[in-house]
C-alpha cells in the first residue's frame, strides 16, 4: 500500500475513533492524529507494516499507545481548576489516582471541574493525602470545632443547664445556674470552655462530698480569696510541737512529734510584721537589748513557751548557739 492509496481522512477517523475507545480524556486534536498516521504510512511505506488497515482498532492502538498522546484541553483546565479550589496539594500521583477514578467512575462530563474536585475531596479524605494551606485552615477549624462541641458537652453533660461556683465580693461563694445555650456564643473562647469545664466538675465532684469535705473545701476557697489563712478552731500552726534535750548533745534541742497538722499564714503572731524584722529581734531579750543568754532562754520554756517554740522554729541551730554559748 502507497501514500496516494490511503485516504487521510478516512484514516483520521478511524484513529480518532480509536483513541476514544482507548481513553476518552486523551486529545484528538488534528496536529497529534495527523502525527499519528504519518508515522503509521511510513512504517507501512518501510515494509514495517504492509498490512496495515485502518479499519482495525487493534492496528492502530499501538501507534496511539507510543504517541503518549496529553489530556484534551478542557480536561486539562477543569482538573487545574478543581485542584485549586480543592483542599489538598497536587502531585503527579495524586492526580493519576484522580484520572483512574475519573476513567473508572464512567462519567459522560469529563470536562467539569466540579466532578474532579469531588474526586479529589473523597480520595484525599479517605487516604490522608497532604492538605494545601487551604486545607490546613480547614482542618484547624474543624479541629477546633470539635474541641468546642466536646467541651460543651463535659460542661452540660447532656443538660439544659449547668452550674458553676461564683463569687461576690463581701460574700460567700455561691452556686450559679446558666443556660447551655449560652455556650454557644462565639465570643465564649476555647480557652474560657476549658475553665467553665473545669468549674462545672468542681461541682460535681463537691456533689459527692460529705459535709465536712464540703465545709473544708469552702474554707480553703475563702482563704484563697482572701489570700491569707484564718486561724478557727481546732487548726494547729508551727507553735504546736514538742521539744526536748537532743540526746549527747549538750544543752541542743531538737523537735520531735509529728509537728504541725497545718501551717496557716496568719496566727497569734502580727503577721504585718516584716519577717526579716520579725527574726532579728526573735532572739534579743528585751530587759537587756543582747541575744538571749543561755540561762535566760531556759527559763522561757516556763515563763514563755510560746516564744521559745517561736525561736525554735525559725532557726534551730542559731538557738542552740545561744543555748551553748557559755560552753
Amino acid at each position: 500500500m502507497s501514500r496516494k492509496q490511503i485516504d487521510p481522512n478516512f484514516a483520521d477517523e478511524h484513529i480518532r475513533q480509536a483513541i476514544e475507545d482507548y481513553d476518552p480524556m486523551l486529545t484528538t486534536d488534528d496536529a497529534n492524529v495527523s502525527l499519528i498516521r504519518e508515522k503509521i504510512i511510513a512504517a507501512i511505506e518501510s515494509g514495517k507494516a504492509p498490512y496495515f488497515r485502518f479499519d482495525r482498532p487493534d492496528h492502530i492502538l499501538p501507534a496511539i499507545k507510543a504517541a503518549n498522546l496529553p489530556l484534551k484541553a478542557e480536561i486539562q483546565n477543569a482538573l487545574r481548576d478543581a485542584w485549586v479550589a480543592s483542599s489538598y496539594q497536587r502531585c503527579a500521583a495524586y492526580n493519576e489516582a484522580v484520572l483512574d477514578e475519573a476513567r473508572a467512575g464512567g462519567y459522560v462530563d469529563l470536562g467539569s471541574s466540579q466532578l474532579f474536585l469531588g474526586i479529589i475531596q473523597r480520595l484525599g479524605q479517605q487516604h490522608g493525602w497532604a492538605p494545601n494551606a487551604k486545607g490546613t485552615a480547614e482542618l484547624a477549624q474543624a479541629s477546633e470545632a470539635e474541641t468546642r462541641q466536646r467541651l460543651i458537652q463535659s460542661i452540660t453533660q447532656g443538660k439544659d443547664s449547668f452550674q458553676i461556683y461564683g463569687r461576690v465580693p463581701g460574700e460567700s461563694t455561691y452556686l450559679r445556674t446558666f443556660p447551655a445555650s449560652s455556650l454557644d456564643d462565639p465570643a465564649v473562647t476555647l480557652e474560657k470552655l476549658r475553665e467553665l469545664d473545669a468549674a462545672a466538675a468542681d461541682v460535681r465532684r463537691k456533689r459527692g462530698m460529705d459535709r465536712d469535705e464540703i465545709r473544708a473545701d469552702l474554707q480553703q476557697r475563702s482563704d484563697e480569696a482572701r489570700g491569707t489563712r484564718i486561724f478557727r478552731p481546732g487548726d494547729r500552726t508551727e507553735l504546736d510541737i514538742e521539744v526536748r534535750y537532743k540526746d549527747g548533745a549538750g544543752n541542743a534541742l531538737e523537735i520531735v512529734g509529728d509537728g504541725p497538722k497545718s501551717k496557716p499564714a496568719a496566727g497569734p503572731m502580727d503577721r504585718s510584721v516584716p519577717v526579716a524584722e520579725s527574726a532579728k529581734q526573735l532572739f534579743v531579750d528585751p530587759t537587756t537589748g543582747a541575744y538571749y543568754t543561755p540561762l535566760a532562754i531556759k527559763k522561757l520554756f516556763t515563763t514563755n513557751p510560746k516564744l521559745i517554740r517561736t525561736m525554735l522554729r525559725t532557726d534551730l541551730a542559731f538557738t542552740n548557739r545561744l543555748l551553748n554559748a557559755g560552753n
